[in-house]
């Protein structure tokens, strides 16, 4: 089982940690993690859009303390999205979490006191959506 939390939040230019860590019933000696932003962009060092802004967590991390965390620097507006940890133990079936929605504040909105929740929610056509926020 792999456990993710829903949600987390960064700021233009900072970084973020996406929390990831999973279950087994034995004691993995191999085993390999990768992040997916959906719609299905790997996130890894070498993809373009985060090419030198991603450090995941070391093996021994992974095998011993059972973590798949992933740190995201240099945040930019484009990297909110949901993304999904996926963890691979041989002889068991890859599996993923439920993924974390990353949002990125931009810097200029968060100093001057401007946030804004907004719940993702399905209305039918024609429904009107409440939002709230504090100025």
């Amino acid at each position: 089982m792999v456990s993710q939390p829903s949600s987390a939040e960064g700021t233009e230019g900072g970084s973020v940690t996406l929390h990831c860590s999973y279950n087994s019933t034995s004691e993995p000696k191999v085993g390999s993690f990768r992040w997916v932003k959906e719609p299905g962009v790997e996130v890894r060092k070498t993809t373009r859009e985060f090419m030198g802004r991603v450090s995941p967590t070391s093996e021994q991390a992974f095998l011993l303390d059972r973590r798949a965390d992933i740190e995201i620097r240099d945040l930019r507006h484009y990297d909110s999205g949901v993304y999904r940890c996926v963890v691979k133990i041989p002889g068991f079936q890859e599996t993923s979490g439920n993924g974390t929605e990353l949002h990125v504040l931009r810097e200029d909105l968060k100093e001057a006191g401007i946030f804004w929740t907004i719940e993702r929610v399905r209305r039918g056509k024609g429904q009107k959506i409440a939002m709230a926020g504090k100025v």
